[in-house]
């Protein structure tokens, strides 16, 4: 046998990393295990099943799940994968069905998990079959404002601590209107490139002036958004918070301003203005007026797989990353606004959109030239400015919680050791 290999993953001092954590199997196998085999996990939204036994095919890391709607209206998250054999029982996308059958063998489960039926009970297995043991492995399901999240691990804590003060900025954009929101995708492809890159990017806002200077050009150029250089960004008001374990970024912005949202543009903001003026009684009803009127909630990422709003990143091996993009949409918005955010969302984050995976700061028109208003005397979180490398530093050490320098192949835990 070779030696066990051994080398410094995080120093907790400097934030320098090992850069084999992007591309090293024996990690990846780990991170499967003890992330996604643990953590709560984005996997659909409510909207997507919609109606009485509606199922929606989904990954948990690697695993296929298929989210159901029973009979009763419950949700539950069953692994995609017979008892008997390991065959699939769902070979589609999504679908309306009470139940699903294996096309090996015949097994067949209701859309609850039970197993209800299996060919030759008394021929095959002589009435000795523990049904009701065998039915398809289900995940813990919660929800939080419509978006379905699910994990393996029964002794996990509740998705509202698992969230934490990370809802006083997500509440936003995602608990902003009674009627709720709709999801539409997903559009679907793949990167090769391991996933803590994409999901670490998309709450990364450093990158931007460099890396979409041309698409910053043209959509100054022809929607009116404002100029994006360093200096813009370093003197604009977003701020950076890692709050709970997750990554966001936020502005404090000025009285009765909209949110910006792709879609919107120098032809479009009387819209989106209007609508703004419209709901924001009902919005004030629901978060108090400061959220409200002056916290916007930016490009974020959810521990471990959620970005960019409602974009899954689904892990495929050490060097590559399936992305499953949807667009979001307030379900009592007018078709307009729900119109132009759908076209400008698809243009600019969709897999052909200009800015692609990589992100644009959210700010409305004219933003960066204003005075911020007063600030509250507490938000959540460690907050810095949106440029900040050192939420970056905390976002790695919340993946290696322990802070540690050493790793060997052999060993049991991702991070070997705790510092204080």
């Amino acid at each position: 046998m070779g030696a066990t290999q051994k080398y410094s993953i995080i120093d907790p001092t400097t934030g320098k990393i090992d850069r084999r954590i992007f591309s090293d199997q024996a990690v990846y196998d780990e991170e499967m295990e003890k992330i996604f085999g643990r953590a709560w996990l984005m996997i659909g939204h409510e909207s997507l099943v919609p109606e009485v036994n509606d199922f929606f095919h989904t990954y948990m890391g690697e695993d296929p799940v298929i989210l159901t709607r029973d009979g009763q209206g419950r949700l539950h998250a069953l692994l995609n994968m017979c008892r008997h054999r390991g065959n699939r029982v769902v070979r589609c996308d999504d679908g309306n069905a009470t139940r699903f059958m294996c096309t090996y063998h015949g097994w067949t489960y209701g859309n609850d998990g039970r197993l209800e039926h299996v060919p030759g009970t008394s021929e095959a297995y002589y009435d000795a079959l523990d049904k009701p043991s065998l039915g398809l492995v289900q995940a813990r399901v919660e929800t939080y404002a419509g978006i379905v999240f699910a994990t393996w691990a029964e002794d996990a804590p509740s998705l509202e601590a698992f969230l934490g003060d990370a809802r006083w900025y997500l509440d936003t954009v995602f608990n902003r209107r009674d009627g709720g929101m709709q999801a539409l995708g997903p559009m679907k492809w793949l990167e090769p490139v391991n996933w803590k890159t994409m999901v670490d990017n998309c709450s990364d806002n450093y990158h931007v002036p460099t890396t979409h200077l041309s698409s910053a050009r043209v959509q100054t150029r022809y929607l009116g958004r404002p100029q994006l250089s360093h200096k813009d960004q370093f003197e604009s008001p977003n701020k950076h918070v890692f709050v709970n374990g997750h990554s966001l970024t936020f502005r404090e912005a000025p009285d009765n301003t909209p949110r910006y949202v792709h879609g919107m543009s120098k032809d479009t903001f009387h819209l989106f203005q209007a609508y703004h003026e419209a709901t924001l009684p009902e919005v004030e009803r629901r978060l108090g007026a400061f959220r409200a009127r002056h916290v916007q909630l930016g490009n974020h990422s959810i521990f471990p797989n959620g970005v960019l709003g409602f974009r899954l990143a689904l892990p495929r091996g050490p060097l590559q990353t399936e992305f499953w993009h949807f667009v979001l949409l307030e379900k009592d918005a007018p078709e307009t606004i729900k119109r132009a955010i759908r076209i400008g969302s698809q243009a600019n984050n969709g897999a052909a959109g200009t800015v692609r995976a990589g992100r644009r700061r959210q700010l409305a028109p004219g933003d960066g030239r204003q005075q911020e208003p007063p600030r509250p005397p507490l938000r959540p979180g460690s907050v810095d400015g949106a440029w900040s490398r050192r939420c970056r530093t905390r976002t790695t050490r919340g993946w290696c919680p322990s802070g540690t320098s050493q790793r060997t192949t052999s060993g049991s835990s991702i991070c070997a050791g705790r510092s204080s």
